[in-house]
C-alpha cells in the first residue's frame, strides 16, 4: 500500500510538490511548476478587474494534468492541498474525480513564501495525520 502524502504548495507563480512518507520526517521535493503568464510583480487583466478566470487556465491545467497523471501511476497515496481561495478554486476546478477523491485536506492559506524547513514545521506530522496544527 502506497502511504505517501504528496504536500501541494501552490500560488499564482508556482506550485511547489512534497513528498511526505508516514515514518519519515524529511520532505522530499517532487517537483516545481512555474506559472510562465505571471510574475509577481504583474497582476493579470483579470486580476485587475476582479475576474477570476481558471477555465482555460494553463497553468492550472498543467498543475492538475500533472497531478492527474502522478495519481494514474500510483505516485501518491493523498494529497494536502495548500493554497489562497483564488488558486484553489481554480486548481479544484480541473482535477478528475479519482484525483478529487485523493484531496485528503485543503487549506486555504498562502504559504507560498515559507521556505520546505517552514513548511515542514508549520504543516507538523501531528497536522498531516490528525488535523491538529496545534502542537
Amino acid at each position: 500500500m502506497n502511504s505517501k502524502t504528496w504536500i501541494v504548495i501552490s500560488d499564482k507563480n508556482q506550485t511547489r510538490i512534497f513528498e511526505k512518507k508516514k515514518l519519515v520526517k524529511e520532505w522530499e521535493k517532487v517537483s516545481v511548476i512555474a506559472n510562465p503568464h505571471q510574475s509577481a510583480d504583474k497582476e493579470t487583466h483579470h486580476e485587475r478587474h476582479g475576474h477570476e478566470h481558471h477555465e482555460h487556465d494553463p497553468y492550472y491545467v498543467t498543475v492538475t494534468d500533472f497531478l492527474n497523471k502522478s495519481r494514474g501511476q500510483n505516485k501518491y497515496a493523498d494529497i494536502l492541498l495548500v493554497a489562497s481561495k483564488e488558486v484553489l478554486g481554480g486548481l479544484r476546478d480541473r482535477f478528475d474525480k479519482e484525483t478529487e477523491k485523493l484531496l485528503r485536506k485543503t487549506i486555504n492559506k498562502d504559504l507560498a513564501h515559507f521556505n520546505q524547513k517552514e513548511l515542514e514545521e508549520y504543516l507538523h506530522d501531528d497536522f498531516l495525520y490528525t488535523g491538529d496544527l496545534h502542537k
